[in-house]
Formats: C-alpha cells, structure tokens, sequence
C-alpha cells in the first residue's frame, strides 16, 4: 500500500469537506429522483430509501406526461424559453454594463 506524503494529506481535508459538501448539495436532487420510481405509499412509508422498483419510474413519467389535467409539453416549452430569454440577458448585460463602465472610467474623470 502506498503511503500519503505531507504534500498529498495536506490536500486531503479539503477534499474531504469538498465531498462532504457536494453530497450534501446533491442530496434533494437523489431524493427526487428516487422518490420519482416510487408508488405513491411507498414514498410515504419510506420517503428516503431507494426504490425496490426501478422499472416505476418509466411508469410514473408515462403518467405524468400523458395525464389529461396537466400539459407537459407546454410547461415544459415555456420553462424552456424563460430559461433561454433570462441566461441571454444575464449574459448581455453584465457585458454592457462593463463596456459601459470602462467606456467612462478611460476618458478620465469629468
């Protein structure tokens, strides 16, 4: 077994609290997605373990795009364009905003 240098354990806590924080960041995106190839009682009997049955996920998705009351694709479409128009914004104007700032600060101060 090789042995851990002090260079390497001296990376080896934040790499550690690095981890820890990303699986703790991570972790609701784990719950929803084993939550989602759940029945209904199974997430309430036990909303935190994994599914038994990876197969229900395919069936719950079915049941959500094809149910009558609600429009996936629609609401899907819509989150798609607000997503769009709001990182081309976001992406233009700190651009302006900077040009701007340094378009006065070069002709000195007035």
């Amino acid at each position: 077994m090789k042995e851990i240098t002090g260079r390497q354990s001296k990376h080896l806590i934040p790499e550690l609290i690095g981890l820890i924080l990303s699986l703790t960041v991570l972790s609701p995106f784990i719950l929803v997605v084993f939550n989602a190839a759940k029945k209904s009682a199974d997430i309430v009997i036990s909303p935190i373990a994994p599914p038994s049955d990876w197969g229900q996920l395919f069936v719950n998705l079915k049941n959500v795009i094809g149910n009558q009351n609600f429009s996936y694709w629609k609401s899907f479409g819509s989150s798609l364009y607000i997503t769009t128009v709001s990182l081309v914004l976001l992406t233009l104007f700190p651009a302006w905003r900077h040009g701007c700032w340094f378009g006065t600060r070069q002709n000195g101060p007035s």
